[in-house]
């Protein structure tokens, strides 16, 4: 499953919308929306949206590290 909340955090971090990704990609404003919000994609369409994003693959689906428990 694609790590939407990486995806998010690294195009906040970078401060690109998705307007700004459809424009480095030309992929459609609906595709750039459906990986944004982790719906299922064509890996070749998930390689040129990592790579205007400068990730890799593997980026886009390592999972979220789990937080460590709160001590009581």
């Amino acid at each position: 499953m694609i790590n939407v909340d990486f995806i998010r955090v690294e195009m906040a971090r970078q401060r690109l919308t998705q307007t700004e990704i459809v424009s480095r990609t030309g992929l459609s404003p609906n595709t750039v929306s459906a990986i944004c919000n982790g719906r299922n994609t064509r890996i070749s369409t998930l390689q040129t949206f990592a790579d205007a994003l400068g990730l890799s693959m593997a980026e886009l689906f390592t999972p979220k590290p789990q937080e460590e428990p709160v001590a009581a």
